[in-house]
């Protein structure tokens, strides 16, 4: 990271951490073909200038059979600090973000009975969006939905802030035997029952962000073509995202080293047969917030009451 830029192998240590943030320095190492030094201190650069804000732990969304939700469209909200603002008290927001056109996002996770309907409408008022475009994420988690045992929820609490945490030390935080933590733990991975991840800030970098919309109407070679297209921008596509209610729409998300890779990548969307249509809204500002899940973590991970 050279005066706010990230390079390729810093996007390249992103990618790794938001899928994994317990891989070893030496795991990531034989990835990004660096040493573990380099990798630590790459690491430590990101967390001291707040590109990664955080390391967490947390019950994947499939696991509680919650569903994720992208609100997006034109808003009157005057700034980031306003759309803040407004949506402060809904403990569903876990994303905002401001893009070019007076365009607003936001994702929203919802509990398995929550009405989509009235949670994207209220939050689509409070966002000043008149006409919401409201588009529900796959999770593609074909374990499904995780029955957490009283120990896995005081696991996942332990490891919260700080999901490197050996197995040693969250046994002894917790006061369990270690052959129990370091079971309940390999279970809850073996069912995809943690999303071990960061919390990115791009507002910490100067590399523009792109969010891309894109109208798929023949995914006979969907497939093929998104793996074509991460292979040759990576490690600038973060992923692509696709919707139940929206069969035809797709999402990527882009970290970029400076306009002409922008134009770069929209020529490679262009040409694909893929696509229909693609939108490109730059992203100005973004935030993350804290959901009901992080409330329910520190409820359910809350140390047993002693015996009076």
């Amino acid at each position: 990271m050279k005066e706010g830029t990230l390079d390729r192998t810093d996007i390249s240590l992103l990618h790794i951490l938001m899928r994994d943030s317990r891989a070893s320095e030496q795991q990531m190492s034989e990835v990004l073909n660096i040493t573990p030094r380099g990798v630590y201190l790459r690491t430590e650069t990101l967390v001291r200038e707040g590109v990664v804000r955080a390391m967490t732990a947390k019950p994947s969304l499939a696991s509680l059979g919650a569903k994720s939700v992208l609100i997006y469209g034109r808003s009157r909200l005057r700034s980031m600090q306003h759309a803040m603002s407004m949506l402060s008290g809904e403990d569903s927001v876990a994303w905002i973000a401001q893009s070019t056109g007076g365009r607003f996002y936001i994702a929203i996770h919802l509990k398995k009975d929550d009405d989509i309907d009235l949670a994207v409408q209220k939050t689509a008022d409070r966002a000043m969006i008149a006409s919401p475009v409201a588009a529900i994420r796959e999770l593609f988690d074909i374990a499904g939905e995780y029955n957490y045992s009283t120990l896995d929820w005081r696991i996942v609490s332990s490891m919260s802030e700080d999901p490197r945490k050996s197995m040693e030390e969250v046994a002894a935080e917790i006061d369990e035997p270690l052959r129990r933590v370091v079971g309940r733990f390999n279970r809850m991975l073996e069912r995809n029952a943690l999303d071990l991840s960061i919390e990115f800030d791009p507002n910490a970098i100067s590399n523009p962000l792109c969010l891309f919309h894109m109208e798929c109407f023949n995914k006979d070679r969907i497939v093929d073509t998104v793996q074509e297209l991460m292979r040759r921008h990576a490690p600038s596509i973060l992923f692509f995202n696709t919707y139940s209610n929206m069969p035809h729409m797709m999402t990527s998300l882009a970290v970029l080293q400076d306009l002409e890779e922008l134009r770069s990548v929209m020529r490679s969307f262009e040409e694909t047969e893929c696509f229909d249509h693609i939108d490109a809204s730059l992203i100005i500002r973004s935030a993350t917030m804290g959901t009901w899940r992080d409330k329910m973590v520190a409820i359910k991970g809350r140390p047993r009451a002693l015996p009076q």
